[in-house]
């Protein structure tokens, strides 16, 4: 007579829920990993284990009750890490590929609402918008935090065209095609705002009128005692207590056209001495060092003026979610 075989060994879920010394109650999931919880957190967190607890067990194992779940561990290992006081790092779950749609649906299914607070809490008090901004403005979208998707949406901008960026797919999953779609909107509607404020500029400068916010000199004194009237790099425009206007020299308009399609592609790049190296050889070996303090400060003027057209304009959020990219792209 053949021998049965032993069953196989229960896979343990990570730390803490690997040891039946800190749990009372194992729940089995739709992979056959088993966590080893405590049951008074998840009465806590979810009216939903408060019923199926008192329900009584299916099964015991380890001498506790054990209970399943269709979710895989994957998702659970989220979804409990959430119910324990202990510490998570957002950005490690995005990077894990852990934190999906899947786990936002266990919380809705279990009724955990201090849960999903707790990952408000989360995204809206760290740094994940800076580290992970794709990820976190589609999060942000399912759990309302409408400030934090468009926190995430403007860092988007400072790294870069949308199109160009190394997404991985992972990075995708909080993402519907709509608004993935409405966010690359947006990126290009603060694109052609800034190029537009370049635009305005170039064309007042070649109409012989001065900076819009420009209201200083390059010259403190209002004159360079090392350079004649004609210097390449005199653009002083409007001094406050002596209005005395001086058109931009050919170098700084062609400046101006040059940047504008650079900023429509990534508007929230800083312009600075660095977009105008062809300009610095015009400069006169005896030209004092003023004279990169009054460039600077022109540039500076005109990204203020940047900035604040590109933060008029509006991201739109709080609508209704269609499929994610991978329902979508599972569909065709």
């Amino acid at each position: 007579m053949e021998e049965s075989k032993p069953a196989d060994p229960a896979r343990l879920a990570p730390s803490p829920f690997d040891s039946p010394e800190k749990a009372d109650v194992i729940l089995r999931t739709s992979d056959d990993v088993h966590f080893h919880v405590y049951q008074a957190l998840l009465i806590i967190a979810s009216q939903f284990f408060y019923n199926l607890l008192k329900d009584g067990a299916i099964d015991y194992h380890d001498n506790l009750p054990l209970y399943q779940v269709s979710e895989s561990s994957s998702t659970m290992t989220v979804v409990f890490r959430l119910c324990y006081p202990i510490n998570i790092d957002v950005v490690d779950l995005f990077d894990s590929g852990d934190l999906d749609e899947r786990v936002l649906s266990a919380l809705d299914k279990y009724t955990m609402d201090g849960p999903r607070a707790r990952l408000r809490e989360l995204i809206s008090t760290s740094d994940t918008a800076i580290k992970r901004p794709l990820p976190t403005y589609g999060l942000a979208l399912r759990l309302g935090c409408d400030n934090v998707a468009r926190a995430a949406a403007r860092r988007l901008l400072e790294l870069g065209p949308l199109v160009e960026l190394p997404l991985e797919s992972g990075e995708l999953k909080m993402i519907s095609a709509y608004e993935l779609s409405l966010l690359l909107k947006y990126c290009h509607a603060c694109g052609l705002a800034a190029a537009r404020v370049i635009k305005i500029e170039a064309s007042t400068l070649k109409a012989g009128k001065a900076l819009s916010k420009a209201s200083f000199s390059i010259w403190p004194s209002g004159s360079c005692s090392a350079c004649s009237d004609a210097c390449d790099l005199k653009i002083i425009t409007l001094k406050p207590s002596i209005p005395r206007l001086h058109s931009a020299h050919d170098w700084f308009r062609s400046f101006l056209d040059d940047v504008a399609p650079m900023l429509r592609d990534n508007p929230r790049k800083k312009l600075s001495i660095d977009f105008i190296d062809n300009a610095l050889f015009r400069v006169n070996p005896k030209c004092p060092s003023q004279t990169m303090t009054g460039i600077k400060a022109v540039l500076q003027a005109l990204d203020e003026d940047i900035q604040s057209a590109v933060d008029k304009v509006s991201l739109q959020v709080g609508i209704k979610v269609l499929l994610t990219l991978d329902e979508y792209l599972a569909s065709l």
